[in-house]
């Protein structure tokens, strides 16, 4: 859309909606990640390692793959790494310590 005119008023709604429920879902899916980090995490069940493991895996990749599809090399080296390594550590130095 750089250098056209104005997008058109659906086009325009589209991304709104797009914008207002993908904000709802990066929020709902926050308080579950609290959720599960507040019980099930710190009890030290292994599903909620797990889940967690999974859930940012998917996430990385399909986020880093969008940027580089786009770009978007920043997002990659700085975001998602620094996300990497404030969400990884925890569960490397915790990994011994979850039940079977």
């Amino acid at each position: 859309m750089i250098g056209s005119k104005s997008p058109s008023p659906k086009v325009f709604l589209f991304w709104q909606q797009w914008l207002f429920w993908t904000s709802v879902l990066i929020a709902v899916i926050g308080i579950v990640f609290a959720f599960i980090a507040w019980g099930p995490f710190r009890r030290k069940e292994r599903w909620a390692r797990n889940a967690i493991i999974a859930a940012f895996t998917i996430w990385v990749l399909l986020d880093s793959a969008i940027c580089i599809r786009f770009g978007v090399y920043f997002q990659i080296y700085v975001i998602n790494l620094i996300s990497l390594v404030l969400k990884g550590l925890p569960l490397v130095f915790t990994w011994k310590e979850f039940k079977g």
